[in-house]
């Protein structure tokens, strides 16, 4: 929604706007459980989703998620006055107990998003692995595929069949 050729719709926009669009997606394509992988915002949306829907997700794979505005460092808040990274989400840590499958917490070593907060996601999934990858920053999916891509591969082999 708001991103390539597709509208903004009506309304706000918000991660639980996102998570229905999503919801309606998966109905559409018929697909009953996914492996969610969400970066940055798609993170926060990825979470979103599983809280409303945790029977429609095999695993979570979160790289540079925050559960407030505050997970985010002031340095990167300052120059955005408006926008889904300073204004949501507004996500309580003890919410994430009722999310049990198998979740990835994956950051960069110089992410934008505070890593003690990073760390307090991966602590408050009841079934989670947190990697850092090093040198990394927010985009390190991007910049340092071969290292992001083999901790998400492996993540993925080891999951229980």
């Amino acid at each position: 929604r708001g991103q390539g050729q597709s509208t903004g719709g009506d309304g706000e926009l918000n991660f639980s706007v996102f998570a229905a669009d999503l919801l309606a997606l998966m109905d559409h394509l018929q697909i009953a459980k996914a492996h969610l992988l969400g970066f940055s915002d798609g993170g926060n949306l990825a979470l979103t989703f599983a809280l409303a829907h945790p029977e429609r997700v095999q695993s979570l794979i979160l790289n540079g998620a925050n559960l407030e505005p505050g997970g985010v460092k002031l340095s990167t808040q300052l120059p955005i006055v408006l926008g889904l990274m300073v204004n949501h989400p507004h996500i309580l840590p003890q919410a994430l107990a009722a999310l049990t499958m198998p979740a990835l917490v994956i950051v960069g070593e110089r992410d934008m998003i505070r890593d003690r907060h990073s760390q307090l996601i991966a602590r408050s999934l009841p079934n989670a692995q947190f990697v850092r990858i090093p040198g990394g920053d927010h985009f390190c999916a991007a910049k340092c595929p071969e290292v992001f891509n083999h901790a998400v591969l492996s993540f993925l082999q080891n999951l229980p069949a």
